[in-house]
């Protein structure tokens, strides 16, 4: 449970400025209040990439309301760890904190939009210490498709104390509803990534396959 709830709490579970746990044993707190609500989870994670076991803590806060042009979630996160995660040196151990703000809000029956904003702090050696992303999720019902997605997005990051500057990603994907619960998602991922000795790009093409039960 609290790492399902982590997930729900994570801005977006890929976000370069955010450290994601395990399934590990932890506690959670929920709270729910009309449009409002709170989520706070602390986790034993067994090991990093530096191969020591952390704590970590989160907290999310939410707010829900609908509009007439359709239902819109607002959210804050923040995030730490304990100091377990080596700095750029490799010399000493420093903790992580990161703020992630995001937004998602429908703006008519088939289109919504989404942002996030994250910063997370470099005393640990970091790929990335700031991420600006936005995009738009479009339903298939524009074109008689109503449980089929088209989602566009594009983030920019700017680089951390490992060696890049900044990155720049676009993502296009298409999901489509075979049955009430069987989709089949195509994903495309085009980055570059500038760094001191030259710009590196790279493209990423994905299916994926997801059953609901």
């Amino acid at each position: 449970m609290a790492y399902e709830t982590y997930r729900r709490i994570s801005a977006e579970e890929n976000a370069p400025t955010g450290f994601f746990p395990s399934y590990d044993k932890g506690a959670v707190v929920e709270l729910d209040r009309g449009p409002w609500s709170f989520r706070a989870v602390v986790m034993q994670v067994g090991e990093n990439d530096d191969g020591r076991g952390y704590t970590f803590y989160g907290g999310q806060a939410a707010y829900t309301r609908t509009s007439p042009r359709g239902e819109g979630t607002y959210r804050i996160i923040i995030a730490g760890t304990d100091d377990k995660f080596l700095d750029p040196s490799g010399l000493r151990q420093e903790g992580l904190t990161q703020i992630t703000l995001s937004a998602d809000q429908q703006i008519s029956d088939h289109i919504g939009i989404f942002l996030r904003f994250g910063w997370q702090d470099d005393d640990a050696a970091v790929t990335h210490n700031a991420l600006y992303s936005g995009g738009v999720n479009i339903s298939g019902g524009m074109w008689g498709r109503p449980n089929d997605t088209l989602g566009i997005g594009f983030a920019h990051l700017d680089g951390g104390n490992t060696g890049i500057s900044s990155t720049h990603a676009g993502e296009v994907y298409y999901s489509v509803a075979i049955t009430d619960h069987l989709s089949i998602t195509g994903d495309i991922q085009l980055m570059k990534d500038n760094m001191s000795g030259g710009d590196a790009k790279g493209a990423i093409f994905s299916l994926r396959a997801t059953k609901e039960y």
